[in-house]
């Protein structure tokens, strides 16, 4: 066992054991860690009690087991409620320039049943960033993402939108691009836009769908391919909401 700094690094898994209070241990996550340490090797550190008992990290734990990798870890002398783990884990980690997954690791270590609900819905739609994912499900608002307020709130109309836009990919090429994904999401919370519409519309005028610079410009080609050859056309820009910006 070899000390870095306050962080400890072994392979006596013997040694350690699970908290019995513990949620039960999931297959479905520590698949995602095995992939996860294989790609990117351990980003967090276990956080374990004086008496080797991990207090939280058990998936991640599992998955060095099964890969036969050393694990590293830090003591704490009591057990603290998952807002305080996650300041704690922040802290070991000052310094360093945080990605947004980072941020989405750290809370799926201490099981915020949202974040994991986000990790089911990104693994859905795995062709999409995780910022354009974040962003549909914040409603722009990334901090509330890193503070771990992310709620479920915009779960089922980000699944909506992604699974609609997923559907232009053979006649797309910039179907996943996140200023597209945007600018749709954006309309698409207009009262009078019907993504059924806009879908059959895409189908039967692809030459329409254009590659744009920026999310304005984006909104401007969704809105007239939407309402080309429409006998009624809709006014999105009548919502200040949806006014481009000059």
């Amino acid at each position: 066992m070899k000390q870095v700094n306050t962080i400890y690094e072994t392979k006596d898994y013997n040694s350690f054991t699970l908290l019995k209070e513990n949620r039960e241990i999931k297959k479905s996550h520590v698949d995602y860690f095995v992939k996860e340490l294989k790609k990117n090797g351990q980003q967090i550190p276990f956080k374990v009690s004086n008496k080797n008992e991990i207090l939280e990290g058990q998936h991640r734990f599992t998955a060095c087991k099964i890969l036969n990798i050393p694990f590293q870890f830090f003591y704490s002398t009591k057990k603290e409620s998952k807002e305080v783990q996650l300041k704690s884990l922040i802290n070991l980690q000052k310094g360093l320039n945080w990605s947004l997954k980072n941020y989405l690791d750290t809370q799926l270590v201490i099981g915020n049943e949202n974040y994991l609900g986000f990790q089911k819905l990104y693994e859905k739609h795995s062709c999409f960033s995780l910022s354009t994912l974040v962003e549909l499900t914040t409603a722009g608002s990334t901090e509330l993402f890193k503070d771990g307020r992310l709620k479920n709130t915009y779960f089922d109309f980000a699944d909506e939108i992604l699974s609609s836009v997923k559907r232009l990919k053979p006649f797309y090429k910039f179907y996943n691009r996140s200023t597209f994904v945007i600018a749709l999401a954006r309309i698409a919370k207009h009262k009078e836009f019907d993504i059924k519409y806009f879908e059959e519309k895409a189908y039967t005028c692809s030459n329409l769908l254009v590659g744009c610079n920026g999310r304005d410009a984006y909104m401007d080609m969704i809105i007239n391919l939407y309402n080309f050859k429409k006998k009624y056309k809709i006014n999105f820009y009548e919502d200040r909401r949806f006014k481009s910006k000059a």
